[in-house]
């Protein structure tokens, strides 16, 4: 199985993102993509241990959604102080 060539350049600059985060210390490589990307739960890649399974969810999630040489939008998970 190999990842799909499209998304390769998107992949590539997540994958950068994480080995240069400190986070990626205490983050899987799926969860970190969760926590950044997805908006709704994805306990299959969030809980994924190995990071070749994760890279090739993820590099699907991309190319359904189109990501084939940028990475989405950070979500913003932070509640609104205006919501207090």
């Amino acid at each position: 199985m190999c990842i799909n060539y499209r998304v390769q350049e998107a992949l590539d600059k997540f994958h950068r993102k994480y080995i240069t985060s400190p986070d990626s210390k205490h983050l899987r490589f799926g969860q970190m993509f969760v926590n950044l990307y997805i908006k709704e739960p994805w306990p299959e890649l969030f809980y994924e241990r190995e990071e070749m399974k994760a890279a090739y969810l993820i590099a699907d999630w991309l190319d359904k959604h189109q990501y084939f040489t940028e990475l989405p939008q950070p979500i913003n998970r932070t509640p609104s102080l205006a919501n207090n």
